[in-house]
C-alpha cells in the first residue's frame, strides 16, 4: 500500500498506470501532499496481478497445512492465519480490478483485523498462558469488525495507488485501528519472547512465531519512520511481508510444534 505518487511527480514512462481509485469509495490522504512524507521517494509499478500470485501461493499453503497435519487447534489457526491472508489479497486484486468495490473493501477489512488475535492464540496455545488476554484481543477485533460493517462514520476507503492499496477508515477510528493492530501485536512479540527464555521444550516454535510476525510487522514500521510510505499503506505493505510470515509458518513454526507436541504429519 505505498503511498501514490507525489503531487508533481508521475509514475515512469515504463510503468502502466495503474486504475483510478475505487469508484464511488473516497480516499483522502493517499496522494497529495498528505500521503507522503517529507522527503519520500515515491514507489512505482503495482499490478493487481502481484495480489492474485500472492492469493494464489497463500491459498496453497493453506490447503497444504490441512493435507499434511493432523486438525488439531493449532493447526486450525494456522490454517486461518493463512486463509485470513489469502482473502486480503484476493480482495485488493478485485478492487484494483474496480469490480464490487463495496463488497471487497468491508471483506479485506475483515480479513486483515484478526491476525493479532490469531498470533496472540498462538501464544497461547503453545504456552498454556494468557487466555484472558486472548479473549480480549478477540473481543476487540470483534468490535471492530462490527464498527467497519455497522457504524457510518467508520466508513472505509480506498484507492489504488502505485506498488499498493490505500486503505483508511473514517476518523478517529483510524488511529484507534493502528492502536489495536501494532500494540497486539508488540504485546505478543514481547510476550513470546519472555516465554521463549522461560521454557527450553518451546523455545524454538516460539521463536519461530516470533520470527513469522517480526516478518512483516518491523520491515513496515521501518518504511513508514523513513517516510517511505504514508500510513495508509500499512495493512497492503504488512499483508506483503507477510508472504513471509506465512512461508515460516508452514516451513518452521508447523514442524517444530509438531516435533514438540508430537502431533506431527498424517
Amino acid at each position: 500500500m505505498p503511498r501514490g505518487p507525489h503531487p508533481t511527480t508521475g509514475p515512469p514512462a515504463s510503468c502502466t498506470a495503474p486504475p483510478a481509485a475505487v469508484p464511488a469509495i473516497p480516499l483522502g490522504g493517499i496522494g497529495g501532499a498528505s500521503g507522503i512524507g517529507r522527503g519520500a521517494t515515491p514507489l512505482y509499478c503495482y499490478t493487481p496481478l502481484l495480489s492474485l500470485a500472492t492469493f494464489t501461493i497463500e491459498l496453497s499453503l493453506a490447503l497444504y497445512v490441512l493435507v499434511r497435519y493432523r486438525p488439531t487447534a493449532f493447526l486450525r489457526l494456522s490454517f486461518a492465519f493463512l486463509a485470513c491472508l489469502a482473502l486480503f489479497q484476493l480482495s485488493e486484486f478485485r478492487l484494483c480490478a474496480a469490480t464490487s468495490a463495496s463488497y471487497w473493501l468491508p471483506l479485506a477489512f475483515l480479513a486483515i483485523t484478526p491476525l493479532p488475535a490469531i498470533g496472540q492464540h498462538m501464544l497461547a496455545r503453545l504456552t498454556d498462558r494468557y487466555w484472558r488476554l486472548t479473549v480480549a484481543i478477540y473481543a476487540v477485533a470483534a468490535a471492530f469488525e462490527l464498527g467497519f460493517l455497522l457504524l457510518p462514520r467508520a466508513r472505509l476507503m480506498a484507492a489504488c495507488q502505485p506498488l499498493y492499496v490505500g486503505l483508511t477508515t473514517g476518523s478517529p477510528y483510524w488511529n484507534a485501528y493502528s492502536l489495536y493492530y501494532l500494540g497486539a501485536l508488540g504485546l505478543t512479540l514481547l510476550l513470546a519472547l519472555h516465554q521463549s527464555r522461560r521454557s527450553l521444550q518451546l523455545r524454538r516454535p516460539l521463536r519461530w512465531l516470533m520470527l513469522a510476525y517480526a516478518s512483516f510487522l518491523l520491515p513496515t514500521l521501518l518504511l513508514l519512520a523513513a517516510h517511505a510510505v504514508a500510513r495508509t499503506s500499512i495493512p497492503s505493505i504488512m499483508c506483503a511481508f507477510a508472504l513471509i510470515a506465512a512461508a515460516l509458518v508452514v516451513g518452521r513454526l508447523l514442524p517444530n510444534y509438531g516435533e514438540t507436541r508430537r502431533l506431527w504429519l498424517r
